[in-house]
């Protein structure tokens, strides 16, 4: 089994397609050159498929692959670049510029275009027959099917739930521990296991236990994995990961002595639990040396470590705690929640042979799981041959570990080619880092490895299907989805599984620590390193440079000059003040990353030479100014990411020819420039770009006062986009009634999932959230903002908003009253708000403009207000003097508002954390749940405050614990 056969497949079946592509026919004499290229392509498809089933190669095919592998490459190249040139010249580029695009071709004469063209397909293609006709050497056979797709019985969506079974006594068993702690500053625990045994999944459970939660003031959670060459066990690295899981901050640039000042403010006497998870390191000093910084936590704090097998023997930790392998009961009982359902149950060889291959899995959760999920799409004869074959392969007098890394080959071994390639690929991250879904499908795209499930599915459709296969059986894990729409944002790969990815795609990926790649076999770079690696300094064929450097200064010159091939490129935070011209030199660039180069102004012209680019990524250039003026030439472009270019002013003419954009984050609609388009007008470009998702923010310059006649409708097209922020950000009061026509005629889509509205001058919102009749006309809405509209007086209704699960209110300081019309005693008040913000409301003086609290009163139900409400936070509320009443909450801010203000807690709950300032005991009905009154604090025990914060308290001194 090697990475080079599944990643040949998918560059010849790329090949394949792009040789009958219609812009290759556009070159002379196609059919009598490329047509036997094709069959030459068609054959080497059909011995590939043999050689990927053979599991060992020897050396001689590795070096027959090897050598196929290159010129697989070098026709790849050659025909990006003829595809590309002919795109040039149907575009109108003149020949000058076309000999610097490419130099062997003279575009004054198509003859000698036409027959050096056809000069080197021939010699492509002689290369790639001498080397096929090698192949029968080696025992493989040309097999008559096409390059298989993957199937759709894999597909699914991105649902994620990790399956445990068999540890709730070990986290019982841990837990009671923990809490055991408490006559020691600091105290450790070590979760001690094999590979895959479920470490990690247990110290996760008891992070997440109720009991944890209520004991420990702070939790943090660090991935240290320190066996890894270059990531040691460094202090500075845990200490900074500490407090960015406190702060939720980027402390990047802190040195140790900074980090520790600020973790002394934040744990000085508080109980906290830290997890350092995956640690190898038995450097007696280092652990005397955190142990003696950490003993500023208060008593009964607790350091947790997941660590593998032997690692207690040098270092003595307070308490080990040994994690077993689940018995062989649980075994089977995971293996059938994962891989059969009720019919299958019922199958008596099925039983049977399911039982016999988890005795093979050795009791490994990691194993039982993976196998579980490669079998769930298989049929009887599949299990049989799986148990008959693959397995029989596994040596029995290996260790266990080595067993469990053979089954998760196995895994591999049967994925289709272009998912072998997409997972292989992600050998090219760190082990335990978080990995970007949209960034690794960019990468996936890029390198040409997303073969579409049928005709007619977009790549980015069947990338998402990759995900999510890769996703189901298992290759990724720790999913973090998006708070609100529950879509995956990032991923991890077990470390096990990273092991895999790395054996696998050795001959083409390099991961730079210490020493400089001086080889040129390899074609995808992973640099960590602070200096630029001195390979680089001659050609490279490489086709990834990928980098985490945060380099102060980098000679990107040198790159440009030496790796013409890229195809992804990433340059974020290497500190560039400018991007040189000679760009354009990298004609196959699909990905460019220039992300958090804080100088960055501009892009030079010549980048829209770049007729194959489609991710752009300028995410946190502060100064970036101005796009270039034919960026419409960049047809191809799917990905443009201007967050935080707060510089950047105007958009270019012609963004509506970039119909294959797909994520297009900042819109910037300005009539302050001479030639453009009106606001109008750019809107109506907006209007054509159907395929957008995800988020994007518009920011509107301009003043035009003059109601247009335009049909409106900008947003109605947009179905896939989840979010959309609006900004208005003229000064000008003349604005009012242009920014309200503006917004009427916005018509987002019914699918949307968020908005914001920021700066708008209007009175009230007209058609935005509810029609003329108030009618809801965003039924999937779940996040609502509306921020500095200083003059709105009116907002619509948004108390029956079904799946309203945030609503965030900041300055707008004419609006009195949140609601005109009267609650209706059928529905719920705010069925599904979670979380309520309300921010500088200067007039605002209730709910409703009659008592808010009479009416909601008179209704039959006592929960009919704000059943889901965890979070509630009221800030700078000058007039504000009652409010509906609340079921029970988690946050409760109140700040900076009126002292009569009272708030009622119907149930009472857990408040994990609240803030109130001014007098404390005018709050006393924040903590009763009945009419009674008490004196201040009295029941104060029934809650678990867990952040405490009193800014101005004159009667905290009769407060006793």
């Amino acid at each position: 089994m090697a990475i080079e056969v599944g990643t040949l497949l998918t560059i010849a079946e790329h090949l394949y397609n792009v040789i009958q592509s219609s812009a290759l026919k556009e070159i002379r004499d196609y059919k009598s050159e490329m047509s036997k290229l094709i069959d030459t392509i068609s054959s080497i498809k059909r011995v590939l498929l043999d050689a990927d089933r053979t599991k060992h190669l020897t050396n001689e095919e590795h070096g027959w692959i090897e050598k196929l592998r290159d010129a697989l490459y070098d026709a790849n190249d050659l025909l990006d670049e003829f595809e590309t040139i002919v795109v040039l010249k149907k575009d109108g580029v003149d020949g000058t510029l076309l000999n610097k695009v490419g130099d062997f071709f003279s575009f004054e004469n198509p003859l000698i275009v036409a027959y050096r063209m056809r000069k080197m397909i021939n010699e492509i293609r002689d290369k790639l027959d001498e080397i096929t006709r090698n192949h029968k050497s080696f025992g493989w056979n040309s097999i008559t099917n096409d390059l298989p797709r993957t199937g759709n019985c894999e597909t699914g969506s991105h649902e994620y739930a990790q399956e445990v079974v068999g540890r709730e006594d070990s986290v019982k068993a841990i837990v009671d521990k923990l809490r055991q702690f408490s006559d020691k500053k600091v105290s450790f625990l070590t979760i001690v296991g094999a590979g895959g045994v479920g470490k990690t999944t247990v110290a996760r459970l008891v992070y997440r236990d109720a009991g944890v939660i209520k004991k420990f003031a702070l939790r943090m959670w660090v991935s240290v994995n320190d066996h890894e060459h270059n990531k040691p066990f460094e202090l500075e690295g845990i200490f900074r990961d500490m407090l960015e899981s406190i702060t939720k901050k980027d402390v990047k640039g802190a040195g140790i002595n900074r980090l520790q000042e600020e973790l002394e403010k934040e744990l000085g006497g508080k109980t906290f639990m830290l997890v350092l998870d995956d640690v190898w390191t038995e450097d007696c000093l280092k652990w005397n040396e955190l142990r003696s910084f950490l003993s500023i936590g208060g008593a009964g704090s607790a350091i947790v470590v997941t660590s593998r097998s032997g690692l207690d023997r040098k270092v003595k930790w307070n308490i080990n705690y040994e994690l077993q392998a689940l018995t062989l009961e649980n075994s089977w009982i995971l293996f059938q929640n994962i891989a059969m359902d009720e019919e299958r149950r019922k199958d008596k060889e099925l039983v049977d042979i399911g039982k016999r291959i988890v005795k093979k899995c050795c009791d490994n959760p990691l194993a039982i799981t993976v196998v579980g999920h490669l079998l769930s799409s298989k049929d009887l004869h599949e299990w049989r041959s799986f148990e008959d074959i693959e397995l029989a392969g596994i040596n029995e007098g290996d260790e266990i570990e080595n067993k469990i890394i053979s089954i998760l080959k196995l895994s591999y071994h049967n994925l289709k080619p272009s998912l072998k390639s997409c997972f292989s690929y992600c050998a090219l991250f760190q082990k335990d880092t978080q990995i970007g879904k949209d960034m690794i499908i960019s990468l996936w795209i890029a390198q040409a490895y997303i073969v579409p499930f049928h005709r007619g599915q977009s790549i980015e459709n069947a990338a998402e299907e990759y995900f999510s296969i890769l996703l189901k059986r298992c290759f990724f894990q720790e999913v973090i989805t998006d708070e609100y729409s529950d879509d995956v944002v990032s991923c991890k790969i077990h470390n096990l599984m990273h092991d895999v990815a790395i054996e696998v795609a050795k001959k083409e990926i390099y991961l730079r620590s210490s020493t400089p790649c001086t080889s040129n076999n390899y074609h995808h770079l992973y640099d960590n390193q602070s200096s630029y690696t001195e390979g680089f300094s001659k050609k490279t064929r490489i086709r990834s440079y990928l980098q985490s450097t945060w380099a102060l200064s980098f000679p990107v010159d040198t790159l440009l000059a030496n790796c013409v091939y890229l195809r992804a490129l990433d340059l974020h935070g290497t500190g560039i003040e400018t991007l040189p011209s000679s760009i354009s030199r990298l004609r196959h660039l699909r990905y460019l990353d220039l992300s958090w180069n804080g100088f960055l102004r501009t892009l030079p012209s010549s980048i829209t030479k770049l007729r194959n680019l489609q991710f752009l990524n300028l995410d946190g250039c502060y100064l970036f100014e101005e796009l270039p003026k034919d960026l419409r030439r960049l047809v191809k472009l799917r990905y443009l990411n201007l967050n935080d270019c707060n510089k950047l002013l105007s958009m270019p003419s012609g963004m509506d020819r970039l119909i294959e954009l797909r994520v297009l984050t900042t819109f910037i609609v300005s009539s302050n420039d001479p030639g453009k388009k009106n606001c109008v007008g750019q809107l109506e470009d907006l209007k054509k770009l159907v395929n957008l998702k995800g988020k994007i923010d518009i920011f509107i310059y301009g003043k035009e006062i003059k109601e247009n006649d335009s049909e409106g409708g900008y947003l109605s097209n947009l179905r896939h986009l989840k979010e959309v922020s609006i900004h208005f950000l003229s000064s000008s009061s003349t604005s009012v009634d242009y920014e309200r026509c503006l917004l009427e005629k916005m018509q987002p889509n019914l699918n949307l999932k968020g908005i914001r509205l920021l700066g708008y001058k209007g009175v009230s919102i007209p058609n935005l959230v509810k029609d003329n009749n108030n009618v809801n006309i965003l039924p999937n809405i779940v996040k609502i903002e509306l921020m500095f509209c200083d003059n709105l007086e009116d907002i619509p209704s948004l108390s029956n908003l079904q799946h309203l699960k945030l609503l965030r209110l900041r300055n707008l300081w004419n609006l009195e009253y949140m609601e005109n019309t009267s609650l209706s005693s059928e529905s719920l008040f705010f069925p599904s708000l979670e979380e309520l913000e309300v921010h500088g409301m200067l007039k605002l003086k209730g709910w409703l403009r009659k008592d808010e609290l009479n009416e909601i009163n008179t209704l039959n139900k006592t929960e009919v207000s704000f059943p889901c409400l965890r979070k509630l936070i009221i800030e700078g509320c000058c007039e504000l003097v009652s409010f509906p009443p609340c079921q029970s909450l988690d946050v409760l801010h109140l700040t900076r508002s009126n002292k009569s203000l009272r708030i009622k807690l119907v149930k009472v709950g857990i408040i994990r954390d609240l803030k109130i300032d001014d007098e404390c005991y005018r709050y006393h009905e924040h903590f009763n749940n009945s009419n009674k009154t008490f004196q201040p604090f009295k029941r104060l025990y029934l809650f678990i405050l867990f952040v405490f914060v009193v800014l101005i308290c004159m009667s905290i001194r009769k407060f006793r614990v």
